[in-house]
Order: C-alpha cells, then sequence, then structure tokens
C-alpha cells in the first residue's frame, strides 16, 4: 500500500500541537517540517542556534535533524530520543512557541526546538525501505585500484609511490607522466571542495620548495567537483579527473582484489626502498 500522507499548510501553533502530537504519539510516521525556529542543546557540551528558517525532520525511531536552507549537514541533530514532548512555551519577550523536546538517555542529552513560525507540517505513515546499501569503494581501495590502473587516470602515467610522506601529510599518489613530470595525486571519494584542492596544493607547494628544479603536476580526482572548488584549481594551475566510482569497482575490484592486493604491497616495497636508498 502507498504510504499516507498528513498534510497542513501554514498551521496555526495550536494547529501544530495537536498535529505533533498526534503522529508522535504511534511513534510511526515520519515528520517534516518547514518552520521558523530556535534551537537549543544541553548534553555533552551546550549550544544555541538563533531564529531562523529551517527544515526539521523527526523519524519513527525519535533522531531529530535541523537544518539550515543550505549545505548537506544538519546544524543539530539527536540521534534518537528515549522522550518526545510537544507543548508551548511563552518566552520573555511574551512569544508563543511551540517546543519539541528531545531527550537522550545515555548520554543524557536535551535538544529542545522551539518553533515561532510553522510553514508546513507533513507527517507520512507507512514508508517503507529494507533495501540493502552497497558501498562500492573507499578511498584507500580507489587509490590502490589507480595505483594499479594508472592509465584510468592518463595514458603514459607510471605510479612510482603510495602515501608518500611529505612535510603536510601523504600524497595519496606519486608518479611520472609520459612528459617526465612528477604528478602528486589527491584522490576524494565524494565531491571535491575548496579544501581539497587547498590540500593538494598544499603538497604541490611542499614538494616544489624541496626540488624547485623538478616540473611538477598536481591532479585531483573525484567522482564530482564543486564550481568553487574548479575555479580555484584553476586559479592555481591544478588539474582534474572526474572517476566513476561504481565502473570501477566493476571493471577492477570485484575480479582482481587479490592481484591488486599483491601489486600494492611491490609497489610499497619499491617506494620506500627508494626513499631509504636517499
Amino acid at each position: 500500500m502507498p504510504p499516507a500522507i498528513d498534510l497542513r499548510l501554514q498551521p496555526r501553533l495550536e494547529e501544530l500541537v495537536e498535529f505533533l502530537r498526534r503522529h508522535l504519539a504511534a511513534r510511526r510516521a515520519l515528520l517534516i517540517l518547514l518552520a521558523t525556529c530556535t534551537v537549543e542543546y544541553e548534553g555533552r557540551s551546550a549550544s544555541h542556534l538563533g531564529k531562523g528558517d529551517r527544515l526539521i525532520i523527526i523519524k519513527p525511531d525519535g533522531a531529530i535533524l535541523v537544518h539550515r536552507p543550505w549545505g548537506y549537514s544538519p546544524v543539530n541533530w539527536q540521534p534518537d530520543s528515549k522522550i518526545l514532548e510537544v507543548f508551548t512555551e511563552t518566552q520573555p519577550e511574551h512569544e508563543e512557541v511551540v517546543v519539541i523536546k528531545s531527550v537522550r538517555a545515555r548520554p543524557r542529552e536535551v535538544l529542545l526546538v522551539k518553533i515561532s513560525k510553522a510553514y508546513l507540517v507533513v507527517a507520512a505513515q507507512g514508508l517503507e525501505d529494507s533495501a540493502e546499501f552497497v558501498e562500492y569503494l573507499d578511498e584507500h581501495q580507489i587509490r590502490d585500484i589507480l595505483a594499479t590502473h594508472p592509465e584510468e587516470i592518463e595514458p603514459g602515467l607510471r605510479i612510482v609511490r603510495i602515501e608518500k610522506p611529505i612535510e603536510p601529510g601523504f600524497i595519496d599518489l606519486y608518479g611520472v607522466d609520459r612528459q617526465g613530470y612528477n604528478v602528486i595525486i589527491e584522490i576524494k571519494r565524494v565531491t571535491a571542495s575548496t579544501s581539497a584542492v587547498k590540500q593538494l596544493k598544499e603538497y604541490v607547494d611542499a614538494f616544489k620548495a624541496k626540488n624547485p628544479h623538478i616540473r611538477v603536476r598536481g591532479i585531483l580526482i573525484a567522482p564530482s567537483i564543486s564550481k568553487e572548488a574548479l575555479l580555484l584549481l584553476n586559479r592555481y594551475g591544478l588539474e582534474y579527473k572526474q572517476i566513476n566510482i561504481e565502473k570501477l569497482y566493476r571493471k577492477y575490484f570485484s575480479l582482481e582484489k587479490r592481484s591488486i592486493q599483491k601489486r600494492i604491497s611491490i609497489l610499497n616495497f619499491i617506494g620506500k626502498a627508494a626513499s631509504n636508498s636517499h
């Protein structure tokens, strides 16, 4: 059966209280609110989030997430709730608000979402999701596949070292291209941000400082890149290579796992031996 949807547009605060209490009582609904609210948290630390328009999600297991209108991470959240209460409260400035109170037992944490205006509230009953989640490759697995199949980055590239140490950290892949340029490669398994670009730039600068007469390139590898990151990458004179993680998995990982691991061990041995000889 399709899920049952209950929706209210711009409910008055007393309507919102009744709506939330009714659907929270059964603990089976997914609740979504667009509202103006403040958020207070006390537990392992303490915080206060001032008034703003937010997306509030309450899941059937009692998890609460409060999102700003931008970004993918919640600004406040509670993993689960032993107690979920809804009530009204009068603020010191005589403003009436609807309070959603979430209490977590261990560790004890209290989240208070205080709503002064609601634009939309939706309750969905009967949602089902039993599908298996498959995460194709992590960054280390992507790195190992590209190290043994550098042609996926560009023809003629030869990988010399994996996790090459450099003063700010470790270069994911270090190689030489067919023109003789040294290549510094940074890998991300999610959308590359400006921080990834700055990290690559830091590695390239550190390498140039120690090897001022060596020609060097910097390549950022990721399934996608933000517009801001691409602009910064071009400004720094660095490069971007897009990869398809699912394609890499299906093409190499499932069939060549043992072979890849063996070649990685050989590359690590050669790289460390070369480092010790200098």
